[in-house]
Formats: structure tokens, sequence, C-alpha cells
């Protein structure tokens, strides 16, 4: 403990070099206690150096039980937690090992130990001065010790970890002091009520005033009996009548009161300058010196107990001493001169002399060490009143519950400094004890919560309803803030009670309280999360549909908001509002969402990317799954269409009105309405589908040029689905099939004339036999119109044409499935010399024939395509097609059904050549006069007709088309697949799988039907939604008459009466504030009361909340006039 660094430095290297040679022991060093001071004092000079030897040191020294003992005696735990933060994170390891090595119990110490570990310094005659403390310590190798025991090996120990602190160092009594609890504790037990409440006014007015606090959990016999048995159990009053719950509200306070004493007391024994309870080991470096004062002219001997100090001494001497507040000095040491008298006390405590003949003679029919066996730890103290507070929270009285609440946070401060996070994983007995405890603790607060919970309803009176809510919230906050001491939360899965879980999942769907509480909301989500993904999941649900609701009421006052509008912001958070629309169903949103996205598309300069998001917010509008939303949605679709092309704007310049319903007029919209709306079961919405098109289909003398042009482009990609609703019996039907036709010599008609081919020759394999007779006739013209139609096969006379009308209609549908293997059976060379003698004019027919019918089979094999192509062979296919249909070509119908094949079956794999002969006019003729010639023979028209089928409905079957998130896989041919709508309405010679059963932009509603009825979620959504409409909780508590403005909700969106007062009590301003005038307008005491134990919650749930002070309940009451409570 020297001065200069480098002799401290010498001193210690001395000692470690003795203890590498054996010249002493651990054992030895053990005993001497400025040892252990003046380890820790080294990291207080300015100078530190060899910080890692003197950790190593420590470290070894406190594997001895006793070394232990005395470190933990001089406050190094907290010491070493101070000095942790400001040391090199190599040094931070051997610091936590330190720590966790103090906290190493022994399982029993050998009596000699514990005679050295009590031992008493010795006592200098009466005549004798006393010398300084240092002066009484022994030296390494002091006379006489080798009669004390050589522990080389410490005793086993059980590791505990779940504690940070157990218990206060050991205090005796006098004979005097005793007989003060010991009747007090008998006053305690006595059957007389009136006799109770006086001794528990004198425990807190004087007797925990006179002893220092953890007095009362050392005494196995008066004070553990006193706490355990008599304070704990008047709290089971507070259920009975007569009276009887006032002395448990005594008791509450009692327990409160020795709450805080206890912790006052903690924090006298953690301040680093009163660390040390040993005698002389104080600190030489910190602000106040015991040793100096020691060192202070000798004091007498100390006189007879009780001859001069005005109360009962508590640790043997006569002087002033520890107050139980935790203040170092008794206040009738300030009369006089203050500071003598400080002085003189502190030189008293911490004599040698003072320890002497009164301590042995008072406490000589004690049983020191039975005693400490029995005496009540920290924790078990903390956990005791947890176990038998907690039930009085179910009393159903405000004051009652209030007092159990303020005695309940209290201890939760002691639980904070007394038991580890680490008790869930501590294996030992009194871990696993402590352990089964607080689960039953837990249990109790979730039930407890649970109770509360349940009985805010209706059929309660207000006063009730009040209670049961603040009691709630209360609750709620302190079982957070001891969830948040104890458990952390990625342990939460394996402790937490399941009804601690119910109260924890209902809390996280309470929206006053997250609003109140953010932070509380947020823990009690985290907890959620790992203890119940089934609940955790609804929770996040419902919060996502919350903050839906919250877009959705902001979209609309964004909307009505005069003046430019942010269009981009407007669909952002119509599309955000999106999925809580099956909740709120306020259906202006929608109809707003829809004018935004008609005004988006008006413009010629819209942003081509808002055009983009705003048509896919229309189509999810479209195809949502719930049928009114999507009906509604149709049905201002329809509006707007009717707005634009109704007979009421004949007078008005279509350039002027027409662009209203451009944001139809697009492949994929057409596309939803076609597939979806149409086929759509509901009345509501295929009917309006149905009026839509219509409207669209008959207005182009309403349209202008440029609209009508848009229409039909947008239309052709999705004519293959629109055509299987054509009919001849109804308007829609009968506007289908006018698509089709040719109106005039000139060719002209509503589409394009390969589109219209197209259209004619798809309508050849509805199911409908009166839609097939109409193809023919639209075909006539393409037929008769072709170029060299003199030319070709066949005649188009009537034993030709009588059976076109079922010439598709193929009774064994054909399976399209190309092989895939991963090693093709054949070779390039191969395929090259078949090309070779199909293309070769010398070669014989038969052979080229031949040769086709085996580049058909090696075309099952897709990898051969690549090579196929490049040869020529689809170009040489159509030319020997084209030659067959000739008026010369008879010599070559042998090769049609191998080319048919071989082409089929490269059309089936590559979309690229499908999309090209698709829209070669003269080949789909050609395929048409094929079928015709070869009618009777039916593999050559199934592969005719499977190819035009391919040909026909190329359109539609490509899903990225028609899907956002949807691309072309490169690994292999995609399968032909087509819309179920096509499936189900056309007559198609091949097998097929379906798909878009439902549209690819449907989206999924967040909340069940089934989740939406429970009662703890369709509250939240109530709340959220009335909160959102009107900014805020404040905003909806100002509204004077809430049901007249509440008239355009949905029922199950409006508040009851119940849900006000619940807001009003939970929001803190307007609660503060209805105290304060329920106090003004108060007419009776009883009623004060009643609100000033409101007050109370408020400023209670501030420090559970741990809310800043900008928010505190204190600025808010400082901001009130209090002049009129004040005098009423």
């Amino acid at each position: 403990g020297h001065d200069l660094a480098e002799i401290r430095e010498r001193s210690l290297k001395s000692i470690l070099f003795k203890l590498d040679h054996n010249l002493i022991s651990y054992a030895d060093l053990v005993h001497e206690k400025m040892l252990f001071r003046n380890l820790l004092e080294w990291f207080n000079f300015p100078v530190v150096p060899i910080k890692e030897e003197v950790l190593n040191f420590v470290d070894s020294l406190i594997k001895h039980p006793l070394a232990a003992q005395k470190l933990i005696g001089i406050g190094a735990v907290e010491f070493f937690s101070q000095l942790r933060p400001n040391v090199d994170p190599n040094l931070q390891a051997i610091i936590d090992g330190i720590v966790d090595g103090l906290f190493f119990l022994p399982s029993g110490f050998p009596s000699s130990s514990l005679s050295v570990c009590y031992q008493a310094p010795p006592q200098p005659s009466g005549d004798q001065p006393v010398l300084p403390q240092e002066e009484l310590f022994t030296g390494y190798f002091c006379q006489g010790r080798s009669q004390l025991p050589q522990v080389e090996i410490p005793p086993k120990r059980t590791v505990v970890k779940c504690l940070k602190f157990s218990t206060f160092p050991w205090l005796t009594l006098t004979s005097t002091d005793r007989h003060v609890l010991s009747s007090n504790e008998s006053s305690l037990r006595s059957n007389n009520q009136s006799l109770i409440w006086s001794t528990c006014e004198l425990l807190q007015d004087v007797i925990m005033q006179d002893f220092p606090a953890e007095i009362f959990l050392q005494r196995p016999k008066i004070v553990q009996a006193r706490i355990h048995m008599n304070l704990l159990s008047l709290l089971n009053l507070a259920f009975g009548g007569d009276g009887r719950h006032r002395l448990a509200l005594q008791a509450v306070s009692c327990l409160q009161q020795l709450c805080i004493f206890l912790r006052s007391r903690l924090n006298f024994h953690r301040d680093p300058s009163f660390s040390s309870i040993e005698q002389g080991t104080a600190s030489q470096n910190s602000s106040i010196s015991y040793c100096q004062e020691a060192r202070g002219p000798p004091c007498s001997q100390n006189p007879s107990p009780g001859s001069s100090s005005p109360r009962p001494s508590v640790i043997g001497r006569t002087v002033q001493r520890p107050r139980g507040d935790g203040q170092d000095w008794d206040a009738a040491s300030s009369s006089g001169n203050s500071t003598q008298a400080n002085a003189n006390s502190r030189m008293s405590l911490h004599s040698p002399l003072g320890v002497g003949h009164i301590d042995l003679a008072d406490s000589e029919n004690e049983d020191t060490l039975e005693l400490q066996m029995k005496q009540l730890s920290l924790p078990q103290f903390c956990v005791s009143i947890l176990e038998n507070a907690i039930p009085l929270l179910r009393t159903g009285s405000r004051r009652v519950t209030m007092e159990v609440l303020e005695l309940l946070v209290e201890d939760m401060f002691l639980i904070g400094d007394a038991i580890s996070e680490n008790v869930w994983e501590d294996d030992s007995l009194f871990a696993l004890e402590l352990k089964e405890k607080l689960l039953l603790v837990l249990g109790l607060l979730g039930e407890t919560l649970l109770y509360h919970k349940s009985n805010i309803s209706a059929e309660q009176p207000e006063v009730m309803l009040m209670h049961h809510r603040m009691a709630f919230i209360s609750i709620s906050l302190f079982t957070v803030r001891l969830l948040q001491m104890l458990l952390p939360v990625e342990k939460a899965s394996k402790v937490l009670q399941k009804s601690l879980l119910s109260a924890l999942f209902l809390l996280s769907l309470d929206v006053p309280f997250s609003v109140e509480y953010p932070s509380v909301h947020d823990s009690v989500a985290a907890y959620l999360e790992q203890i119940s993904t089934e609940n955790y999941t609804v929770y996040k649900q419902a919060s996502e549909a919350a903050y839906s609701i919250e877009c959705a009421c902001s979209f609309m006052v964004e909307v009505r908001k005069k003046g430019d509008k942010n269009f981009s912001e407007l669909v952002e958070l119509a599309d955000q509002a999106l999925s809580s629309l099956p909740y709120n169903q306020h259906f202006p949103l929608l109809q707003e969402c829809i004018h935004i996205l008609s005004n988006i598309w008006k413009s010629a300069e819209s942003d081509s990317l808002l055009q983009t998001e705003g048509q896919k917010l229309l189509l999810r509008l479209l195809s949502h799954p719930v049928l009114n939303i999507k009906a509604e949605a149709y049905h201002c679709c329809l509006e707007v269409v009717k707005d634009s092309l109704g007979i009421q704007n004949i007078a008005k310049p279509v350039s002027s009105i027409c662009p209203g319903i451009h944001f139809l007029l697009h492949p994929k919209v057409l596309y939803e309405i076609c597939t979806f709306g149409l086929q759509e079961d509901k009345n509501e919405v295929n009917s309006t589908a149905k009026a839509i098109l219509m409207h669209l289909l008959q207005g182009r003398l309403l349209m202008a040029a440029l609209t009508w042009n848009k229409f039909i482009e947008a239309l052709c990609p999705v004519i293959p689905v629109l055509q299987g609703y054509a009919d001849t019996k109804d308007t829609l039907g009968n506007s289908i099939l006018a698509l089709s036709e040719t109106t005039s010599d000139k060719g002209e008609g509503i589409l394009p004339r390969t589109t219209r081919l197209r259209a004619a020759l798809r309508l050849l394999f509805s199911k409908k036999q009166l839609v097939r007779s109409v193809a023919l006739k639209h075909l006539t013209f393409h037929l008769l119109n072709e170029e060299g139609a003199n030319l070709k096969h066949p005649k188009l006379h009537g034993s030709v044409l009588s059976s076109i009308s079922n010439l598709f209609v193929i009774e064994r549908a054909m399976e399209l499935k190309l092989d895939d293997k991963i090693e093709s059976l054949f070779k390039a060379e191969t395929v090259e010399k078949l090309h070779d003698i199909l293309t070769s004019d010398a070669v014989d027919l038969v052979l080229r024939k031949s040769a086709a019918e085996q580049l058909a089979i090696i075309l099952e094999d897709t990898r051969m395509h690549g090579i196929v192509k490049k040869l020529g062979v689809i170009e040489k296919v159509l030319a020997y097609l084209d030659e067959c249909i000739h008026v010369d070509g008879k010599l070559m119908e042998s090769l049609v059904l191998p080319c048919l094949t071989v082409l089929r079956k490269l059309v089936y794999a590559d979309p690229a050549v499908r999309l090209s002969l698709a829209q070669q006019s003269s080949f789909l003729l050609l395929l048409f006069r094929v079928s015709l010639v070869f009618q009777t023979d039916r593999a050559v028209l199934t592969e005719t007709t499977v190819l035009l089928c391919l040909l026909l409905f190329d359109e539609v079957a490509r899903t990225e088309m028609w899907a956002d998130g949807i691309t072309v896989n490169d690994s292999g041919p995609p399968a032909f697949s087509l819309p179920v709508a096509v499936v189900r309405r056309y007559h198609l010679p091949v097998k097929i799988t379906g798909h878009h059963v439902v549209s690819p932009n449907t989206v999924v509603v967040p909340l069940s039907s089934e989740c939406l009825a429970t009662k703890p979620v369709s509250d939240m959504l109530k709340m959220a939604w009335n909160l959102s409409w009107y900014h805020g909780i404040e905003n909806l508590l100002k509204l004077i008459n809430y049901e007249k403005e509440a008239e355009t909700f949905l029922d199950s969106l409006k508040l009851s009466s119940e849900d006000i007062l619940i807001l009003k009590i939970t929001h803190t301003n307007y609660g503060l504030q209805d105290c304060l005038n329920s106090i003004i307008q108060a007419v009776s005491h009883r009623d004060v009361r009643t609100a000033l134990t409101r007050l109370s919650f408020y400023i209670l749930n501030d420090r559970l909340a741990l809310k800043c002070s900008s928010g505190s309940c204190g600025t808010n009451l400082k901001s009130f006039a209090w002049q009129k409570a004040i005098n009423r």
C-alpha cells in the first residue's frame, strides 16, 4: 500500500516469488487482513503497474474460502464491477473470473475455520493505550501461526450463479435489543386488533428507525418469525371484514418501509467509501478515512450498556450507531459539536476496544452460528413478499391494490439487487427452490392480470371498471419490469407460465396501453415472440392490420385536401391500406382509389412507374378475395366508364372525357376482368364485369380514335379468353362474335386482319355448335381472298364445307410430352444425315418419308431441337406442306404426317417459334387447308388440330405476361399451359394442365375471419381505427358527441362507452386532469380520497414505465392549476 509505485511493485513481486518457491503458502496469506484491502487499493493509485499480475494473484487467493469471504466483506464484488469497464478486454475476462469465484459458496466450513473466521482481535487491558490499527495486525510469519489451520486444498464448493447479494454482514444484539424485538413480535401475534395496529405503528415510527434494516432478516426466532409469520400473514386479512383489511394495510406499510430501509442499507454497504466492514480495513484513498479517525485520541473504556445511550445499542456499543434508513450516524449526534460527535462515534465504532467485553457479555446467551444458519437471505425475503402480496391485488379495493403495488415496486428494486438473471440456469439447491417460487409468482401475476382483464366489461359498474382497468395497467407494468430484471428474453420460452403467456398476449393487443407505454409494449412483444409462435403470429398480423388502418385514415385525410395532390404518396398509402379493407370496409376509400387511378392515367405525361404501381393496386382490388370489396371495385370502375362513355357526354369533346377510362385499357386489366370477373359465381361481380366490357366494345362512336386504338391494342392478347364467352344468344356474346367478322369487301373489321383470322379459327374450338357455325362464315372471306387461292386444294364446295363446324372436335385428346433425359441417345451426325435425305430432291419419296419419321422420333429429345432448327428443317417442312396443298401436290401427301409431327414438336418446345408462326396468316390458312384435305385421315387431322391449338392460344399460354415476378425458365422447355377459364370453355385437342385457377393478383387477407371474431383482436382493430381516424387519443376524447361523429362507421368500428372509459383511464394526461377535476367537484372526503388514490396509480405507473422527464406525471402536474383543488 505504499505511495510509491516502485515499492508497491517490488513488494508484490517479492510475495509472488515466495509463493512460487514455497517459502510461504496461500493459507498463510488468507489471514492477512491488510493484504486484501491493499490489493483493491492498488487500482486507486494514479500509477497502476502490473495489473494482470495483481488480478491473477487475487484470482488465486479467492480459491480459498476465507479469502473469498474477506474480499466479499470489504465490497470486492462492487469494486470489481466498477473497475471492469475501465480496463482492457483481456483483463476484463480475469475480473469476470474473480467475480464468479466470489460467488462460490462453501458447502461447509470446518469448525477450526469458523473459529478463525469469527475470531475477535486481541483485547488490550484497560490501562493500556489503544494502538493504531496497523500495529494490531500480524505479519506473514507471526508467532502462533502454527496453531492456525493450514488449508492448502479449499473445501468443496457449490456454484451459486443466481445471487447478486445474499446476506448482510452479521450484527450482534444486546439483551435489551432482543427484548425489544421479542416484545413486538408477541404483540403482533395478539388477537387484539388495536394492539396489532399500535404495534405496526411502533414498528414504522420507532423500531425500524432504531434498528438497521438487516437485523429483521438475521434473527431466525424473532425477526424471521415476525416478518414471515406475522406481517406477511397479516396480509391475508385484506380479504376479511370487520376492519381487518386495515391491519393488512398496516402490514403492507411496514413491509414497504422495511424494503426501503433495506435498499438504503444495501447502498451503504456498496458505497466504496463505506464498503469495509472489517475492523481497520477502510480505504485510505476514499474521501472519508476511518483509519485516520481511529488514530485519534485514545478513548476510555466503554460504559455499561444503557448507561448513557438514549436507545438500546444494536452492535454492542453505547455510542450512536447506524439507523435503519441507511444514514450512517444518528440524528442525535448533530447536537453540539457535530463534527466532534461524529468523529468520536466513528472512532468508537471502529475501535477494537469497543468490540470487547460488552458484546461478549450481552451475547453470551446467543448461539451465533445457529442464528446465522437460520437467517433469512435477501432473495428469500423478497420472494416471500411476492408470494404473499400478489394475491392481495385481487381484493377489489383500490387502496389495497395501490399500497400493495407500492410495496411490490420497492420489493422489485431489492430483487434487482439480490437475484441474478442466471437463476434459471443455476442447478444449486438454493437456486432450484428460488426458481420454483419465482415460477409460482409469475403464474400468480398472470392469473391476476387475466382476472382484472376479464372484469373489464359492460356488466361491471363504472367505478369497478375503472378499478380493474387501472389495476390491469399497473400490474402489467410491474410484471414486465420484473421480467426484464429476472428473465432474459431468449430464456423466456423455457420459463413463462401459461397464465402469464395468455396475459402477455392480451397485453400485446391492448392499443391504449401500447400508445401510452410504447417501450414496455415492445418488451411484451419480444417475450411473446419467444414463448408462443402462434400468439405472436396473431399479434404481428393484427399489428400489420392496425398499421394498414392507420394508412387508410391517412389516405382519406390526404385525398380530401384541396389543391394539387401527391399521387405517388397516395398510391403508396392506398396500397398499404388495402390489407385492412376486409375489416373496416370503408368503401369511400375504395372509390377515391379508383378515381385517383383514373386521374393518373388521364395524363399522357404521367410517370410510367407511377402508372405501373397504380395498375398493381387496381388489379389487387379487382381480384380481392373478399367478395363485397371485389364487387365494389368493379362497381366503381363501371361508374367511371359510364361517366366517360355515357350518352350524357354526347355534346362534350371526346378528347376531354375518354382518357378517364385509360386506366382500364391495358392487357393485364382486361385479362383480369375477362378471366376472373366474367366467371365469378356471384352475380354482383360478373354482371358488372359484363357491363364494363359491353360499354367498351360498343363505345367506339363515343371514344376518341386514340382511346379506341388503345382499347383494341390492349384487347388483342386477351381475345382467346374473351372468345370463350362468345354466344349467339346474348348481347355480350354477339359483341364478341363480331370481333372476328370482316365487315366490308375491302377486308375491314374491328380487329387487324391477322388477329381477325386467328379469332375466326379459334371459334372452331368452341364448345357451342352455333358459335362454330358462325366461324365458317367469318373464315370464308380469308379463304377466298387468299393469295393464289385458285391454285390450292381443296375447292370450297358444299361437300368439303359441310362438316367444317365439327372439324376440330377431336374425341381422343393428345398428351403433349417430350423426353427430357439427362443424356441424349442421338448424335448430331445422325440428325445431319437425316436432314440431307429429307431435303434432297434426288432421293426417293419413300426414303424421305422415312427420314422425316426418324426425325420426328429424334425430336422427342429436346436437346436435338437446336441442331434441327439450325439446319433449316422448319422452312423445308413449311415448303413441303405448301406444296402438298397445291393442285399438283398429290405426290407429296405421304410426307404430310411426319412433317406435321416434326413441326408440332418444335412449336411445342419453343415459344419463340410458336410466336413467329402464330402471326403468319398464310401458314394458319395452310394448316386449315391441310385439315380440310385430310379430314378423313384421323392421324393427320389430329396433328393439324393440335398444331393450330398451340398457335391460336399462344398469347394466354405465357404466364409471365400476366403476372409480375414470373420469369421464363431456361433450363428446359416450359410446359404448355392455359388458363382454367380457357380449358373450361373450349373443346381442346390436347390434355393440358390449367393455370390461374385464382387470379395471380389476389392478395392474402392478413387475418382470418376466425381470428377477427376473437374479442381481443377485434377490440385492437376497433381502437386502432378510431385513434387513427381522429388522429390520437386527445382528439378522440375531446369529441362532445362521439355517437353522432361515428355514424358513418360500421357497427364493429364504433367504440362503446366502456371503450371510451378505458381510453380515458389509460391516457395519463387525461387521467391526471380528471383526478384534479374530481377533487374540485368532490362532494365528500371519500371522493377526494378516491381521486388521490387514482393519482397515485399514475405516479406509480411513471416509475414502473421509466418515463423520461418530458412525459412524466410530474411535468404534467406542474402545468396544471392546483389552486382550486388545494382550496377545496
